[in-house]
């Protein structure tokens, strides 16, 4: 498993990219897309459940990237993860089993959760709106993306909880 910091590089795609590979221009919904297509079911253990994919679709890191240090070809490909209510308002993040899936193997270039909508909406929303004019930053500039208080979940042996927010 990878350790919670991402060392992401802002992926500018605004008119004219000419990312795809297709010709035109790629755009962050197709990024998503690829990872979390729309024949994509949440499980039923996640609370209006939606897939969620890391990297943000937003970076170059994302396994709908084309040409992407990640690239895939399906978030099939992307480690199979869920979120559920535990006991005492905590959530656990757990491997997800179903459909043929057996858990991540953790050397998954991306991973692919079911996520409440509302964390899904809310995580990466202030990115392009506030983040990236504040820090100025520009196509393929260096930002990096933690977890602060998570710092030792590095591995799928550790257990750690966390409580919805909202």
């Amino acid at each position: 498993m990878r350790p919670p910091v991402l060392q992401a590089h802002l992926d500018d795609l605004g008119p004219g990219n000419n990312a795809d590979p297709n010709g035109g221009d790629w755009t962050n919904t197709k990024s998503r897309g690829k990872v979390c297509p729309s024949s994509w079911t949440p499980n039923s253990a996640t609370p209006s459940g939606s897939c969620d994919e890391y990297a943000p679709a937003s970076t170059y890191e994302s396994g709908g990237m084309p040409g992407g240090l990640n690239q895939v070809s399906s978030g099939n490909e992307c480690a199979q993860l869920y979120t559920k209510p535990m006991t005492g308002g905590t959530w656990g993040l757990l491997a997800e089993n179903r459909d043929g899936y057996t858990g991540p193997k953790w050397n998954e270039k991306c991973g692919r959760a079911s996520v409440p909508q509302d964390q899904n909406e809310g995580a990466f929303r202030d990115l392009g709106i506030q983040f990236v004019p504040q820090m100025r930053l520009l196509d393929k500039d260096e930002f990096f993306i933690s977890d602060p208080g998570f710092e030792q979940c590095k591995n799928a042996d550790t257990v750690c909880a966390w409580k919805k927010v909202g």
